[in-house]
């Protein structure tokens, strides 16, 4: 992807690194982000897309140091006044196990085949940090769309197995993409989790969000 959009990222980003679970307050603005990034690459599919190739996959690397991969699904469309997605930021450990590193790398490549299957999936994007952690932005044409995902074998496998030997915290936005006359994001809910080497101390707990309109925050 080669747009002016890409270099216009938020100077936030530039020296951005995630600190603690409960500190959300840019996580809209990086979404917002993303979103845009999806409409962009979504808006470039050719038109002659063949059908066998459901998801189209672009790399990018921007300056920096960030990297962005957005997958569009060539069967759907990103434009509608609102649509459901679901927001995954998370710290990795400081030392990951590198069979854990191995089996995380598999699955996050297995994990787009699963999501081939899914049409009401419209877009995956996940955003490098400079301090190598990750957003991620999944977005859906409706609602009940999302429990296709959770029982996904790979989805199960990453959350439950993997996930506490790789993570220190995972915060989990749900909410919707507003398209009427500004691109926006309204949350409703966010969970926190957090993980440790002893299970015993992992926990997680939710919030839910006022009915605000997330869409004022500049890029």
């Amino acid at each position: 992807m080669t747009s002016a959009y890409f270099s216009a990222y938020p100077p936030l980003l530039r020296l951005f690194a995630l600190s603690t679970v409960e500190s959300h307050e840019h996580d809209v603005t990086i979404l917002r982000y993303m979103t845009g990034a999806a409409l962009d690459a979504a808006d470039r599919l050719p038109t002659n897309t063949p059908l066998a190739e459901p998801l189209i996959v672009h790399m990018s690397d921007l300056s920096d140091s960030l990297k962005l991969r957005v997958v569009v699904n060539t069967a759907g469309t990103l434009h509608h006044s609102s649509l459901p997605f679901v927001g995954f930021i998370s710290k990795k450990q400081r030392s990951v196990a590198p069979d854990i590193q191995r089996r995380i790398d598999v699955a996050d490549s297995g994990m787009l085949l699963e999501l081939a299957r899914i049409p009401a999936l419209l877009s995956y994007v996940s955003l490098q940090l400079v301090d190598d952690n990750w957003y991620n932005l999944v977005v859906f044409s409706h609602e009940d769309a999302k429990r296709d995902i959770l029982t996904t074998s790979l989805h199960h496998y990453a959350a439950y197995d993997l996930a506490p030997h790789y993570y220190q915290w995972i915060r989990l936005h749900h909410g919707v993409i507003q398209q009427d006359t500004v691109l926006g994001l309204m949350l409703h809910t966010t969970k926190y989790y957090t993980f440790s080497t002893h299970a015993a101390a992992s926990a997680m707990y939710v919030q839910a969000h006022q009915p605000v309109h997330a869409g004022a925050a500049a890029l």
